[in-house]
């Protein structure tokens, strides 16, 4: 878990993983550990019971075995995909494979895959650490490549583009076609509409 030196870390939290606890029954544990600043300490798993209706009832069960945690602080840097130009990355058009809002640790590396999810013309990365442009991004083609960072030091920021495919130009004629003869199409209903009004009115005189 990311942290500062100032702070004391505890977690009490426990997992139940294998066998059966019958229904009605509730697990309670105890757990102890804590740690100051950078560093990692045991979280000892020191009592358990089994309790229904608030009556111990451990004995009902034949064993229980315990492993115990750890608690970690590190320095850690945040990884966050935006769009260039937005707050947020299309994920409709472009999907990103990786570390997304994730923490990591100080000096680590790691691998980002993006990929166009539609048909785009290309899209575009910037990769920047600690609010530097840094060149990690590894294209395999125009509408794919990852982002590889060998040792993060300071958050990273990966801002991702596509440029959009441009119009067929084998649909320009019907388009033109088309603008020619829809005003055709709407002079003739008009007059159709014109001529039956005028019909009906010399019924009615």
């Amino acid at each position: 878990m990311p942290g500062d030196a100032s702070t004391v870390y505890s977690d009490n939290g426990f997992t139940f993983t294998q066998g059966i606890v019958i229904a009605g029954d509730v697990l309670e544990a105890t757990i102890v550990g804590e740690q100051h600043g950078i560093g990692s300490t045991a979280n000892v798993v020191t009592l358990y019971k089994v309790t229904r209706n608030g009556a111990d009832v451990t004995a009902n069960y034949a064993s229980f075995s315990t492993v115990d945690g750890i608690i970690e602080v590190f320095v850690g840097h945040e990884v966050d995909i935006t769009n260039g130009a937005s707050a947020a990355y299309d994920s409709d058009v472009i999907d990103v494979e990786g570390l997304e809002g994730d923490v990591i640790r100080d000096g680590d590396s790691f691998d980002l895959t993006i990929k166009a999810k539609t048909d785009v013309k290309a899209i575009h990365v910037t990769v920047k650490m600690s609010g530097v442009e840094i060149d990690a991004f590894i294209r395999d083609s125009d509408t794919s490549g990852r982002v590889h960072i060998d040792s993060v030091t300071g958050d990273v920021e990966v801002a991702v583009s596509y440029d959009a495919k441009e119009a067929d130009s084998n649909m320009l004629p019907i388009i033109l076609i088309l603008s020619i003869l829809l005003p055709i199409v709407i002079i003739g209903v008009t007059y159709v509409v014109i001529k039956k009004r005028r019909h009906n009115k010399e019924q009615q005189q």
